[in-house]
């Protein structure tokens, strides 16, 4: 979508990153052994959550729209060998997830729940696999991201520690 693109480039120069920006339908993807490593933050709500009637976000936010299956098969299929594929997704669908990865040859090798606030389960796992690797899986810590209403202590560390801060753009 030529929105996210834009998002996307001017995350990036916000940030002070470099980037590519492929604009295709990564479920349709036809990238081979190109990548060393895949960083996604994939549409993955459930049909069965209350949809925007707004075109982008509904491709933006469902999984419909890439499926889990197709996202982490074209993954695979676009690392090189040792290649990272790093994304977050709903921690419900952990065994999904677990079983295409172990079906494409990607082994989680760290996983860090993420907490909305103390008070509150997980809504999001944030997970980085390899390709072909043997290494056991590690659980880290997790990451409460705000205290009332401000980022947390270590969220705002993070920002701080990888020189970046979040932002709201509007295209």
């Amino acid at each position: 979508q030529e929105e996210n693109v834009f998002l996307t480039q001017t995350n990036a120069a916000v940030n002070g990153l470099k980037s590519q920006v492929y604009q295709s339908d990564f479920a349709k993807s036809d990238l081979r052994d190109e990548f060393d490593y895949i960083v996604s933050n994939p549409p993955f709500y459930h049909d069965n959550h209350l949809k925007s009637k707004n075109v982008h976000l509904n491709k933006s936010r469902y999984a419909s729209n890439l499926p889990l299956e197709s996202m982490i098969t074209n993954a695979s299929i676009a690392l090189k060998p040792r290649g990272y594929f790093i994304f977050c997704y709903d921690p419900k669908q952990l065994s999904e997830i677990f079983y295409f990865l172990k079906q494409n040859s990607l082994k989680p090798e760290f996983l860090r729940f993420v907490h909305p606030n103390s008070k509150k389960k997980a809504n999001l796992v944030m997970i980085c696999s390899r390709k072909n690797s043997k290494s056991y899986t590690q659980i880290l810590p997790s990451l409460i991201a705000h205290q009332n209403e401000n980022f947390s202590k270590e969220a705002k560390e993070i920002f701080k520690k990888t020189n970046t801060h979040s932002i709201k753009c509007v295209p």
